[in-house]
């Protein structure tokens, strides 16, 4: 039986493939920003060193997978931290990675902050 958190996942999964690689102009990115190495969200950094996660055609198509991202990794986390045998850095390694989700955006590609940017 699956549970929830592998039925998101999935979806998600799937979100991901339907979306378009990049767009020449227009469309939206979801974007995490970089973790620091002791684990720390660096979201003080210019949106140009943002990770990007997933690419949209739609405002609405890239929140919906911020949420989803945001539970999964949630979901992720919890499930680490209850494993007795998982070790200490891969708790902190999916931490890090929920909080980053936390902190993620939506920004359209057409946002001059990314100006400097490989996503153009």
């Amino acid at each position: 039986m699956k549970t929830a958190s592998v039925v998101r996942a999935g979806l998600l999964f799937a979100m991901m493939a339907a979306a378009p690689a990049a767009f020449a102009a227009g469309g939206w990115y979801l974007l995490v920003p970089p973790v620091g190495i002791h684990g720390r969200v660096l979201d003080g950094k210019p949106l140009s060193a943002w990770r990007q996660v997933f690419a949209f055609d739609s405002a609405l198509s890239c929140e919906n997978a911020m949420t989803s991202l945001i539970e999964v990794d949630g979901e992720v986390l919890t499930q680490t931290e209850k494993d007795p045998r998982s070790q200490i850095d891969l708790v902190k390694s999916r931490r890090a990675r929920y909080e980053a989700a936390q902190e993620g955006r939506c920004i359209s590609a057409d946002d001059p902050r990314l100006a400097n940017s490989n996503r153009r």
